[in-house]
């Protein structure tokens, strides 16, 4: 239940928190690829390993995260992710200031990545179970959208410093903004107030398992899983894409795809909570689509940034309005668990698609990033079959269904309610 006592502008450093916490995450990636294909000489294959080795941390530790919030509360979950943020920051600047070979160097750059991958899961989850303990389930929609219109204000703030920083100063200024970010953070969060204590585990069941868990919301992860993998490819490549072809606007590619993502945030944010998830996922999903495609077939600079413009707003609600029917269904005292086993989705496409889209980069697409985007864009495409498939089924219609803790255990659906 929420806080009756909290007041918005506590709401709104904590946001203000996520905003900087989550820059060491996603401010390297406007520059990221350029880093380790010019700088490193290293390949596109590689490009995408250090652009997705993060999530790979994050996917592996997210049920972690989510039954740690669950079990002391979001505050101190994000605490410690921010601590992670900082000291992850700091092992990527060392790899770069270090005098280390190129292999040496992009090791501990790896190294560094991985530390900022389980520092994301924590501080991500928490920050989610944090914000909807105190505003209550009423607004749960419009608390993760909120959330992650902040999260992903760094790609559209975070990707233009990054890039701009890289250019002037080089890479190790990136990761100097990256170490010192996240301490702002938790010097700003650190004032506001833990949400209720958590709610305790229904007396002698054991913790869900994780196949329990996927078993109950994977239609709804795997269509978030595969429409983020289209904003996955964009990111690990876009700067470096029009700066190979010698397009205009290097500097903005990627800031114009975090504007996209922020403002379709502040246009729908409040919908889910009206329309219901599907729904607006649905929509926002034909936006990506859309975008997806037009980046593939870009023939220059100014269409180039209007597909990047289309992905970021239309992956924008698909994971905020899925996550909000994962979040109606799930008891309280495991909610924490079913976030994260859904946000692990996103950490896969994350994780696997900046190395695989490389590969296809070296081995299909001739150095060309193209087959990198039809990849994304295919992966959109059936997203939204997969969502269009839940819609269709008015007798499976997830809106507004709720099951105990019990079901999630015990698979029992005809005690509690249909399954998804």
């Amino acid at each position: 239940m929420a806080d009756s006592e909290f007041r918005f502008r506590h709401f709104a450093f904590m946001m203000l928190a996520a905003f900087f916490c989550y820059l060491p995450m996603i401010m390297p990636l406007s520059s990221l690829s350029i880093y380790v294909t010019r700088d490193l000489g290293l390949s596109n294959f590689l490009a995408g390993v250090a652009a997705g080795a993060g999530f790979l941390t994050t996917f592996a530790f997210r049920r972690f995260a989510g039954g740690l919030a669950d079990r002391f509360g979001g505050k101190r979950c994000f605490i410690l992710g921010s601590l992670g943020y900082a000291a992850g920051g700091l092992v990527c600047l060392v790899s770069v200031l270090g005098d280390l070979p190129r292999i040496g160097g992009f090791a501990a750059l790896l190294s560094g990545r991985l530390i900022l991958g389980f520092a994301e899961s924590l501080a991500n989850v928490g920050m989610g179970h944090w914000c909807i303990g105190r505003m209550g389930m009423a607004r749960a929609g419009k608390v993760m959208a909120s959330h992650g219109m902040c999260l992903y204000g760094t790609v559209a703030f975070g990707g233009w410093v990054g890039y701009t920083l890289y250019e002037r100063f080089g890479f190790a200024s990136v990761l100097a903004v990256c170490v010192l970010a996240p301490l702002l953070a938790l010097a700003i969060a650190l004032p506001s107030p833990e949400s209720a204590p958590p709610v305790p585990a229904v007396s002698g069941l054991p913790p869900p398992s994780l196949w329990n868990v996927v078993s109950r919301i994977w239609r709804l992860s795997l269509p978030c899983g595969l429409h983020a993998v289209g904003f996955a490819v964009l990111s690990a490549f876009l700067s470096k894409t029009f700066l190979e072809r010698g397009w205009d606007y290097a500097g903005i590619a990627f800031t114009v795809t975090g504007v996209g993502f922020v403002g379709m945030r502040l246009v729908l944010g409040g919908l889910p909570d009206k329309w219901g998830g599907v729904a607006v996922a649905r929509l926002s999903g034909l936006v990506e689509m859309l975008g997806g495609y037009l980046l593939w077939l870009a023939p220059g600079p100014l269409t180039g940034l209007a597909g990047a413009l289309l992905v970021g707003a239309g992956c924008s609600m698909v994971f905020p309005s899925l996550t909000l029917e994962v979040v109606r269904l799930a008891p309280e005292s495991i909610r924490g668990i079913c976030m994260s086993v859904n946000s692990a989705s996103i950490d896969a496409a994350y994780c696997f698609s900046g190395p695989i889209a490389g590969l296809a980069i070296d081995r299909l697409g001739g150095g060309d990033d193209q087959a990198a985007y039809l990849m994304g864009a295919l992966a959109v495409t059936l997203g939204q079959i997969l969502l269009l498939s839940l819609s269709l089924k008015p007798s499976r219609n997830l809106s507004g269904r709720s099951f105990s803790a019990r079901w999630f255990r015990n698979g029992d659906s005809r005690r509690d309610g249909p399954g998804i």
